[in-house]
């Protein structure tokens, strides 16, 4: 019985106004039009996004620059820096932290800078961290 009361339903085109069987209209964006009109109404929505007329949508060529995907472990983002850049600055200023902020470790910086290396003991250690490429979250150039 429902199946007969939507189909015998009558709905009104929103373009022409004039009432028909819900079986004959069509449905576009969300609006009921009849047969015609909605060939009327998908036309001239084709023609305003091919002429970029103001009653439709404007497109607009843009060109879309995507950044590379980055890398994640653990929730925290992968960095790729120079090996031997690293190495050199936990050389030479590793005793203030220098090459944990190089790395993107910043607390651990921080905590080196503080400390002066860990009393000299961090430095020599992050040194061979370092160079053995063993520093976590980060791949090496």
């Amino acid at each position: 019985m429902t199946k007969e009361k939507s189909d015998n339903e009558k709905k009104f085109c929103k373009e022409c106004g004039q009432q028909f069987k819900e079986m004959d209209m069509l449905k576009v964006k969300r609006k009921f039009y009849c047969k015609e009109c909605a060939q009327d109404v998908l036309h001239e929505k084709e023609s305003s996004v091919k002429v970029g007329g103001t009653g439709g949508i404007n497109i607009v060529n843009q060109q879309t620059q995507t950044a590379p995907a980055q890398e994640f472990s653990a929730g925290r983002k992968i960095l790729t820096k120079n090996h031997t850049t690293a190495i050199i600055i936990s050389i030479l200023f590793g005793w203030l932290g220098v090459d944990r902020f190089y790395v993107g470790h910043t607390g651990l910086g921080f905590l080196k800078l503080i400390t002066v290396g860990g009393y000299g003991i961090w430095w020599v250690i992050d040194i061979i961290l370092f160079a053995t490429k063993s520093i976590k979250y980060v791949r090496w150039e």
